[in-house]
């Protein structure tokens, strides 16, 4: 190992420490009274661009934006076909 490497403990390098915090605090708002939590789903292609389209088309911010507004009550979507239409 180089000298450079021995100088810190893992995970006390500068860079290291400075990534970290910049992580923490992104400058996002904070929209709801929890915070969000990172989830899995399981989709085909297709599926996942007909959802970042009817996404943009409520005017969300992506996906996760748009599956939260619709968890909430605050999306409805009645009419899929709608939506799904390619232009």
């Amino acid at each position: 190992m180089s000298e450079a490497i021995d100088k810190y403990q893992v995970g006390k390098h500068p860079n290291s420490l400075k990534n970290l915090s910049m992580a923490v605090n992104t400058g996002r708002k904070v929209k709801y009274e929890s915070k969000k939590k990172n989830r899995t789903s399981t989709l085909t292609d297709e599926s996942w661009e007909k959802l970042k389209l009817v996404a943009k088309q409520h005017g969300c911010s992506g996906v996760s934006d748009f599956l939260e507004q619709i968890a909430r009550g605050a999306i409805v979507t009645l009419n899929s076909e709608e939506y799904l239409k390619t232009e």
